[in-house]
């Protein structure tokens, strides 16, 4: 604890309003600004210390009543911290008054310059992302969630050009060459969701309600909002109805951003996004980018709840906000669109992450402790945003949707304009269920389950009428014995028969009433896995041939069934022959992920007589999903069918199969795809392609510009299985030719290749200095470097992993995590591969 509490500001000085005024720098790298801190210190004190990071304070003075006191300055730069050293103790209100230059550099961090073309020529776009430590960068503050405080804003600009912030603005007045644009004061906030914009920009202007909301874009991209803009209304709308709250600004920006380290960031009033993530144009978009546009829309909107208005206190309880707004997006799509069957997309998308990384020893708990800034990044995983979020439907499931929503009302009316632990929101749903007269309390399992890393495997047996369950944790490297989870099991008989059974020891006897099969884990509604007898497990899978079973509990067994594989549970044989046995016509999200399932599989079993085997049963799996979805889209089809369609043309592309690969190279010779083929051809074309396809595929990526077929070319060009065209590509990436924030697309996409995942393993070790210079921390880009070494399968490439983290210099507090997951996940496939041999 004492660690976690050495970085910490500490509550002896307490800001409650700051003064802005910034005087941005269009054309150069150095910005100058004055502000004013009004802050209540606590205890008479010579010494104020507050977070500064690459920023030079030319004066600093602290004011009380008539007196005012000039501070001396020392720095703790390894902290990211300044003291404010006084002759004389003060206690009480005061002002800090300082005056400091900062940096708009390129980084994505801060305060920084983003470039775009228009017309032939470039601009700069000036623009802030502090989440989680990056306000420090663009001015002295008390950078730490809890010290919410009100803003008070302006920005000193060139005249003609155009500002945002999170608030209207009060005033525009003209001094010379000069305009000081005020905006209005904000709500009491945390630092991070302060936003500043700067530059030349076109609106599409809507409303919800009393909400004036906006669709914001650089010049010749507004037109492309249009459905964003849409959405956001929709949203808007939704969570003000399910929360019971009013959306709390009397504005909301939505705003393109050319070069963005992230998806989204929720910024109160002043939402930012990639360009792809806010912009497609309606009538060639894929229908998968415009599902994705809404869902990051709804995830940023329900942070302006869960995040903005009630806020974690410290980042141990990222989670609060993060999974929240993962869950609630999903929601408000199932909402607003539920034929697109978003509560299954949930599944595929995010809780299949969740399990994933979950599955390492090395995971973490959803909750964990913080102990510096560095590892404040380091938290922004999919555990707490999928295995939180997958929690969270597992405590709605368990307590229902009443109490779940009853208490969300009263956790948020409570913590409004504030911060909350994760206690304070079991305490809001026990106290709804308290209320009501309902005897389940959620606080018994929650905080077991918030609080320890892992996930349990329960397994199954049946012996005379009687169900045998024991539970232990699941991981890659083999099963552990552990505290036993609180387990609330959802379950269905061969009967029909529902109902719950709450595992929570080491093993358990129930009496089974009826015959035949059991299915735990009904409707994928919990988060555990489940291994069954193999004569259950046979009853089962004749269960989902007849469809007595849903697709999400399909989803379940070969999901679960999966991971037994890759930790070395079960062999791959039981795991093809099930799947080819059983899971031919399960329907969505269950078809998806097979298929996902059987490549990943496809690309670690390479050089192995076990590939070839795998490769059969992705070729029946994926030619019968396209003989029920049909090859080709037509008008009336669902979502579902065209996502299930391009994934088994993708993956059969990449395989070789001939009849797929065939037809895409017809199809992007001729340049004419339909949106929903187009990822699955290039990269059917990509991995059977040489240098023409290659030399094409660059060329149209360099013409391209939606923001979409820019994203997808861009990957596709990671797919290229000759070793001599991987290299190009990954030279490539580091061109002036890509953006920074796509810079990691090429290596994603190569790591999950058959033959060249090694040569992005040498071209990483060979950059890795580069690699470390280019991301900063607080980006969240160097942990993707290290995530694409998960998928390496050889000793060899192992023992270089370990040899570069090694050396100290190579590892940075935002990467500790992924650097020993990357070994256990190497080691997990090696063993797969010995195991399978």
């Amino acid at each position: 604890m004492e660690v976690v509490k050495s970085i910490r500001l500490g509550w002896d000085v307490i800001p409650n309003r700051y003064e802005l005024i910034i005087e941005p720098n269009m054309h150069g790298e150095l910005y100058k600004g004055k502000e004013r801190i009004n802050v209540e210190i606590k205890r008479r004190t010579n010494r104020i210390r507050i977070n500064a990071k690459s920023i030079k304070i030319k004066s600093a003075f602290v004011l009380q009543a008539d007196k005012r006191y000039r501070a001396a300055l020392k720095w703790l730069f390894e902290r990211e911290e300044v003291d404010l050293i006084l002759k004389e103790r003060v206690e009480g209100r005061a002002t800090i008054e300082l005056e400091f230059e900062g940096l708009h550099t390129e980084s994505m961090v801060g305060f920084y310059r983003s470039h775009y073309m228009h017309n032939g020529k470039e601009y700069s776009f000036l623009t802030t992302q502090f989440e989680p430590t990056g306000a420090r960068m663009a001015f002295p503050c008390f950078d730490e969630p809890a010290f919410k405080a009100v803003f008070d804003i302006s920005l000193v600009v060139d005249n003609g050009v155009e500002t945002i912030s999170n608030m209207e603005k009060l005033s525009v007045a003209k001094t010379g060459k000069k305009t000081i644009v005020r905006f209005n004061e904000t709500p009491r906030m945390s630092t991070y969701l302060v936003y500043m914009g700067v530059g030349t920009f076109e609106r599409l202007r809507g409303n919800a309600g009393g909400t004036a909301i906006s669709v914001i874009t650089t010049p010749g991209k507004v037109k492309l909002g249009t459905l964003a803009l849409s959405y956001a209304k929709e949203v808007v709308q939704f969570y003000e109805k399910y929360f019971g709250i009013k959306y709390q600004l009397p504005k909301l920006d939505l705003i393109a951003v050319p070069d963005f380290a992230v998806g989204a960031m929720e910024n109160w009033g002043a939402i930012t996004f990639r360009e792809v993530r806010l912009l497609c144009d309606s009538r060639t978009a894929s229908t998968e980018a415009k599902q994705t546009i809404l869902e990051y829309i709804a995830h940023e909107i329900a942070h302006q709840w869960f995040g903005d208005l009630v806020t974690m206190s410290w980042w141990d309880d990222l989670w609060l906000n993060e999974s929240f707004a993962t869950y609630m997006s999903y929601k408000a799509v199932a909402e607003l669109y539920p034929e697109w069957k978003p509560m299954m997309k949930y599944l595929a998308n995010e809780v299949v992450r969740g399990y994933n990384v979950d599955s390492y020893r090395t995971s973490h708990p959803v909750s964990v402790p913080v102990a510096d800034a560095a590892r404040a990044a380091g938290m922004f995983d999919d555990i707490s945003y999928r295995k939180g979020g997958a929690l969270l439907r597992m405590f709605c499931d368990y307590v229902g949707e009443e109490a779940f929503k009853g208490g969300l009302h009263i956790y948020l009316k409570r913590h409004s304009y504030s911060n909350a632990k994760r206690e304070d929101l079991w305490n809001a749903i026990d106290e709804y269920l308290h209320k009501n007269g309902m005897p389940t309390r959620l606080s018994k399992i929650a905080e077991y389950w918030i609080s320890t890393e892992g996930h349990p495997l329960v397994m199954v047996s049946e012996k005379n009428g009687m169900l045998e369950l024991s539970q232990s944790r699941f991981t890659l490297s083999g099963n552990k014995a552990a505290k036993p989870w609180p387990i609330p099991m959802r379950y269905m008989t061969m009967a029909g028969k529902t109902g719950l059974i709450m595992l929570d020891t080491a093993k358990k006897t129930v009496r089974l009433k009826g015959k035949g099969w059991i299915k735990l884990n009904s409707g994928q509604t919990g988060f555990y896995r489940v291994k069954y007898q193999n004569r259950l497990l046979d009853g089962i899978g004749k269960a989902l041939e007849t469809g007595k079973l849903s697709s999400a509990d399909a989803w379940n067994i070969a999901n679960d069934l999966y991971a037994m594989v890759r930790s070395g549970e079960i062999k791959a044989k039981a795991y093809l022959n099930f799947i080819t046995a059983h899971c031919l016509d399960v329907g969505y999200p269950a078809n998806y992920t097979i298929s996902e399932q059987l490549g990943r599989l496809y690309a670690i079993s390479s050089g192995t007589g076990l590939q070839k085997k795998i490769r059969k049963a992705l070729i029946t799996y994926n030619t019968s999903l396209l003989d029920r979805v049909g090859w080709g889209p037509t008008k009336k089809e669902s979502s579902t069918d065209a996502l299930a369609r391009s994934t088994a043309m993708t993956w059969l592309g990449r395989a070789g199969y001939p009849k797929v690969v065939e037809r895409a190279r017809r199809l992007f010779s001729s340049n004419d795809i339909a949106p929903d083929l187009k990822e699955a051809v290039y990269a059917a074309v990509a991995a059977n392609g040489g240098e023409e396809e290659f030399r094409l595929m660059k060329k149209r990526y360099m013409e391209a510009r939606l923001p979409e077929e820019r994203n997808v070319l861009l990957m596709s060009m990671g797919l290229f299985e000759k070793r001599e065209l991987a290299s190009k590509a990954l030279d490539f990436t580091l061109s002036k030719d890509v953006r920074l924030q796509d810079s990691y697309f090429i290596p994603l996409l190569m790591s999950t290749t058959s033959n060249c995942a090694d040569v992005l393993l040498d071209w990483q070790i060979k950059n890795w200095k580069k690699l470390m210079q280019m991301y900063d921390p607080n980006a969240e880009m160097l942990s993707k470097e290290v995530a694409y070494m998960y998928w390496q399968s050889s000793r060899e490439s192992l023992g270089k992993i370990r040899k570069l983290f090694s050396d100290k210099k190579n590892r940075r507090g935002d990467i500790e995590m992924q650097i020993v997951q990357a070994q256990e996940s190497v080691q997990s496939t090696i063993r797969f591969r010995e195991i399978n041999a």
